[in-house]
């Protein structure tokens, strides 16, 4: 879940530090008025196997140590996160 998270959550740093290109242009979306046109470093196919890559072997490491991190049962079962999402 983090891996598919990871370009996601990365994106904003890049934009602050000037590593994703984006520019602000008034009136071009109806809610935020950013031009993200390009995403070179977070979201483009070979950063982003790499990125998942990083998250795979962090956990397998961590698994091996006998982490709690990754002994955790990888956040439950699909079912359990939809039953808590959307009750019946």
């Amino acid at each position: 879940m983090l891996a598919a998270m990871l370009p996601d959550l990365l994106l904003g740093p890049f934009m602050l530090l000037g590593v994703e290109p984006m520019r602000i242009v008034p009136g071009i979306t109806a809610l935020v008025p950013f031009d993200l046109y390009g995403y070179p470093w977070s979201h483009s196919l070979v950063m982003t196997l790499g990125w998942a890559s990083m998250v795979s072997a962090i956990c397998r490491r961590a698994k091996r140590s006998g982490s709690t991190f990754a002994t955790t049962r990888r956040v439950g079962s699909t079912r359990g996160v939809f039953a808590i999402a959307i009750p019946r």
